[in-house]
């Protein structure tokens, strides 16, 4: 820097001088020289000598200013930000920035009577201070409107606290502030008299206040009689119109502009107001910067009667129906004014069935047309005040229990009425009362109505709901009555309930447990125990039904016969059916399994010439297949002389008489016989006998080897044995 003159001093004669320089920046470093004048000139300079002055706590910050200022209008406060230049640290860093900040002035709102509010000093408002580190700004939200403000910034270093910088504002006018409920003067039965109270005028003058009403349902707030009194008791609804009633859109139904700065409290009379009815008020008002907010909504009622009829029910939704149930909603009716303590529900519909399968007749038609339940159940159904809430509505669940005449555990007793619990656990009752009614029927219709009442009285029984639920495959048959013959099977098939739809068609089933099965149509079949494995159910395509409805009830409708293309003597099969309507088939239906009649067995298999020479026949066989249900209780052989050929000298060898056959044993498996006639030819037939009658006949037609012998010397043959096989 340059060099300035900062002391100057005139003497008389020569001797010391001391100079006192002042104004100096604290921690900065000079340099200092001197010389002296007289009459001849200026003297030569000194040397520099050169000095620091101390550190000390920083300067005041400069430059400490508002940047902006805005109005929150949703908010009706004030936005603003504050900034600053770095403090002069005065030779030890600054360490951090601390900022305060105080109401001094503020608006005086006398019981919301003032329009135009004088102001106050406030002089018990602390400081709000707050350390804002090394920032040269902060923001500051939600200040209050028109009112004045004062606030401070300094710096810290080593030394201490800082100087301070002071600025003050006032804060903008904003819109009004919230007015205070709407309040009940006095109620007749068919009129209100309200009042709404001024308020805050925000810091612009007000220019009008509005009232606002909405017409809701019967009064369901009250229950005592001081609802019908002339009392100036309100309800204060403090979230919002009350989720458990419709409400009309707000209208305004009264305005008054402000001309002069006071009003008083101003009551209107409201009038042509119904009985019993729930009526919502508000209250706002108007300045230059706009509307405030609105008041807390008030509610009051006008004087009760007993409940007016309900309205038919609805159904709730689109998607509430399905095959089994309904979802409800019951509409609870205008209470007039009285709280609603418990309803009757009435069901009526075909929720059982007749001997022969079909549904009861569950309606009928009065003389004007009218569809009417020819019988209804009635339940009762208790509203606890003590429970009363304004939340969304629930959705009861109920079983079948419900509607059904049998119910003997359905009620209890309380308060001289019987009532049910919807929900023991959470009672939450409203305007309307929604129940899914579980366990029905599918495709059937069933009504529902709703009767209520209230300290005054009863309603009447309301309009009733009609209402099917949704169409299904037939339900699932009952086994078939099934009627065995030997080769077929007589089944009368059941008749499901059909769900909405009649019966269109069936579907018969078979399968073959054990006997002369199908092997094709098994999992695996053990020829031994004749047992099928894993059978494989089959349709029958040959059986003609004759439908049964409700119009065709003759003995031979659903009468299907299995013939013997497909059913075998003896055998054990399991018959079930399917059943099909508009909405599909139904699913596989309850079995019934039988046994065929026993017939008599199949053919000896494997009969067979094993040995033959002119000394010994030998003939061999297995069992027959099957037994056809009977066992075998022996084996019945005869060999004769073959009368096909002709030929002399032969003898029938088993046995003489044509007409009888050997008895072999059960167990024989093969025969051996001695001395046989050479060069003749026989023919040798068995079968298989049961308790049902013989096999059909097996043959071997064979000729003995060698020339026929003199016919004189010709013997019977003799018989040797007849062997066993397993």
């Amino acid at each position: 820097n340059l060099f300035r003159t900062v002391w100057k001093q005139s003497v008389a004669s020569g001797g010391d001088s001391e100079a006192n320089i002042t104004n100096l920046r604290p921690a900065t470093t000079y340099r200092c020289r001197s010389f002296a004048w007289n009459s001849e000139g200026q003297s030569n300079q000194t040397k520099f000598i050169e000095f620091r002055t101390d550190d000390t706590i920083p300067d005041a910050p400069q430059n400490f200013k508002v940047f902006n200022q805005i109005l929150d209008y949703s908010r009706n406060t004030i936005n603003l930000t504050i900034i600053w230049d770095a403090a002069v640290p005065n030779g030890q860093f600054v360490t951090s920035y601390f900022f305060s900040y105080k109401r001094i002035l503020r608006k005086v709102s006398s019981s919301g009577m003032i329009l135009n509010s004088p102001v106050q000093q406030i002089n018990n408002d602390d400081w709000i201070t707050m350390n804002v580190n090394l920032t040269q700004s902060i923001s500051l939200n939600d200040l209050a409107i028109d009112t004045e403000y004062s606030f401070r910034i300094y710096g810290v270093n080593s030394k201490g606290d800082g100087k301070m910088s002071f600025i003050k504002m006032k804060t903008l006018s904003g819109r009004p502030e919230k007015t205070e409920s709407v309040n009940l003067e006095s109620k007749l039965p068919k009129s209100l008299t309200i009042g709404c109270q001024p308020t805050d005028d925000g810091g612009s003058p007000i220019t009008s206040y509005i009232i606002e009403m909405s017409t809701g349902e019967k009064s369901q707030f009250l229950k005592n009689s001081n609802n019908n009194n002339n009392t100036n008791s309100s309800h204060i609804i403090i979230n919002g119109l009350p989720s458990t009633q419709n409400f009309s859109p707000f209208k305004v139904i009264y305005t008054w502009n402000v001309t002069k700065g006071v009003i008083g409290n101003k009551n209107i009379l409201v009038s042509g107001l119904e009985e019993g009815t729930n009526y919502v008020f508000k209250c706002y008002c108007y300045n230059i910067k706009g509307r405030s907010i609105d008041s807390t909504l008030s509610i009051f009622a006008t004087s009760a009667s007993q409940p007016d009829p309900p309205l038919a029910p609805i159904i709730f939704g689109e998607n509430s129906k399905t095959q089994t149930s309904m979802v409800i909603k019951f509409n609870l009716p205008d209470d007039n004014g009285m709280r609603i303590d418990y309803c009757y529900l009435y069901i009526g519909g075909a929720w059982e069935w007749d001997v022969n399968g079909f549904p009861q007749k569950a309606f009928s038609f009065n003389l004007n047309g009218e569809k009417i339940p020819l019988e209804t159940i009635e339940i009762p159904i208790k509203i606890d005040s003590s429970t009363y809430s304004l939340t969304n509505p629930i959705i009861f669940e109920t079983s079948k229990i419900l509607y059904s005449r049998k119910c003997n555990t359905c009620f209890s007793e309380k308060n001289n009425y019987t009532f049910i619990s919807l929900n023991t656990t959470n009672s939450i009752l409203d305007k309307n009362l929604t129940i899914r009614f579980n366990e029905m029927l599918p495709g059937q219709e069933y009504s529902f109505s709703l009767k209520c009442h209230n300290d005054i009285g009863n309603s009447t029984i309301g309009n009733y709901l009609y209402s099917s639920t949704l169409g299904a495959p037939p339900k699932i048959s009952n086994p078939p009555k099934l009627t065995p013959f030997k080769d077929s099977i007589f089944a009368k098939l059941d008749h499901p309930f059909e769900y909405g739809s009649a019966i269109i068609k069936y579907k018969v089933m078979y399968s073959c447990l054990s006997g002369n099965c199908d092997i094709s149509k098994c999992g695996s079949f053990n020829t031994n125990t004749f047992i099928c494995s894993s059978p494989i159910e089959t349709e029958f395509l040959n059986c003609t039904l004759n439908l049964c409805n409700n119009n065709n009830l003759q003995n031979d409708c659903q009468n299907c016969k299995l013939t013997n293309s497909v059913i075998s003597p003896g055998t054990t099969y399991q018959i079930l059916s399917y059943s099909y309507n508009t909405y599909g088939w139904s699913i596989k239906g309850l079995p019934s399994t039988i046994t065929t009649l026993a017939s008599y067995p199949t053919p000896v298999r494997n009969f067979t010439i094993n040995t033959i020479t002119t000394k010994l026949l030998i003939l061999k066989w297995e069992s027959p297949y099957f037994n056809q249900g009977s066992k075998i209780i022996r084996y019945l052989l005869k060999i004769i002389c073959n009368p096909n050929i002709q030929q002399s000298g032969c003898i029938d060898i088993l046995p003489n008489n044509l007409n009888n056959f050997g008895n072999i044993s059960v167990n024989a498996r093969s025969i051996e016989i001695n001395n046989i006639l050479s060069g003749r030819s026989y023919i040798a037939i068995i079968n298989a006998e049961n308790s049902e009658g013989k096999s059909d006949d097996v043959t071997q037609v064979f000729t003995v080897p060698g020339s026929p012998p003199n016919i004189y010397s010709l013997q019977k043959p003799t018989f040797i044995s007849s062997t066993s096989t397993q």
